[in-house]
Formats: C-alpha cells, sequence, structure tokens
C-alpha cells in the first residue's frame, strides 16, 4: 500500500487517532487496552461473558433442534 497522508496516523500504533479524541473514548482505550488491576479485570470478566453466551447459544440451539425432531 503507498504512503498516503490519510495513513500517516496508522503506520506507528496501527490505530488511526482523530484530533481531539473524548474523554470516554479515552476512558475506554485505558481499561480495553491497559487499566492495570481493572483492565485485567474487565479483560477476564468480558472472555468470561462470551465463552458463556456461546455455550447458552448452542443450548437453546441444541434444545430446538431436539424439540423440532420430536414433532
Amino acid at each position: 500500500m503507498p504512503h498516503t497522508p490519510a495513513h500517516e496516523n496508522t503506520y506507528s500504533t496501527g490505530h488511526a487517532h482523530e484530533e481531539g479524541d473524548s474523554l470516554w473514548h479515552d476512558a475506554l482505550v485505558f481499561v480495553h487496552l491497559g487499566g492495570g488491576i481493572i483492565g485485567i479485570i474487565y479483560r477476564i470478566l468480558l472472555g468470561i461473558g462470551i465463552v458463556m453466551m456461546a455455550v447458552s447459544g448452542s443450548t437453546i440451539l441444541f434444545k430446538a433442534r431436539a424439540r423440532s425432531r420430536k414433532s
């Protein structure tokens, strides 16, 4: 990909940053990418939640399939 001004901010960090990022954006970046112990706990809980959603979705699918085969 040729180097263009539109991609200049993405080369150093992998993310484009606009001038005047909001406090909300800065807080999300801090918690999501850093945040010390709070960030670690956040990422662990997020991972557990994603796994639980996958398990519950699979359970619903299998129960629905079993119910439809009985009819």
